[in-house]
């Protein structure tokens, strides 16, 4: 398996460019939209030292840890560093977005451990389909 992604390197390989004092910023949090990150040349399966939050309506195949499962629909994604993923694309009309983040922002700003919470527990399930109903009201 490949080595870590560091959030350094997801910048330059998505975004050709990293934002600016990056590694200083113990605070990084950023919104991007799916075609960030679903267009790169090439996503591999690994682990990151970020944390991701995706929502995506299309049609994908998301593999976690040894596991994969094919969605085609709309999909709510919570991923954690200790679990390699990556998402496939199967339809170029997919629609979305994510966010992304140290775990120092989560717990330095909620004065909380992230890794408390049980969307981000290790053994977890990462990934929710959603109906019609949770689609449109986020419940």
């Amino acid at each position: 398996m490949e080595k870590v992604e560091t959030l350094e390197a997801f910048y330059k390989d998505r975004l050709r460019q990293a934002p600016e004092k990056l590694k200083a910023d113990k605070m990084q949090f950023n919104i991007l939209s799916a075609e960030d990150c679903l267009n790169a040349s090439t996503i591999k399966y690994r682990r990151r030292d970020f944390y991701k939050v995706s929502f995506l309506k299309g049609h994908y195949i998301v593999h976690y840890g040894d596991k994969s499962l094919e969605v085609n629909g709309t999909l709510l994604a919570f991923f954690n560093p200790d679990i390699p993923y990556t998402i496939q694309m199967l339809e170029h009309n997919n629609l979305g977005g994510y966010f992304i983040f140290r775990e120092s922002y989560f717990n330095d700003y909620y004065r909380s451990n992230i890794r408390d919470l049980p969307l981000f527990a290790y053994g977890c399930k990462p990934v929710y389909i959603l109906n019609n109903s949770q689609e449109k009201t986020g419940k």
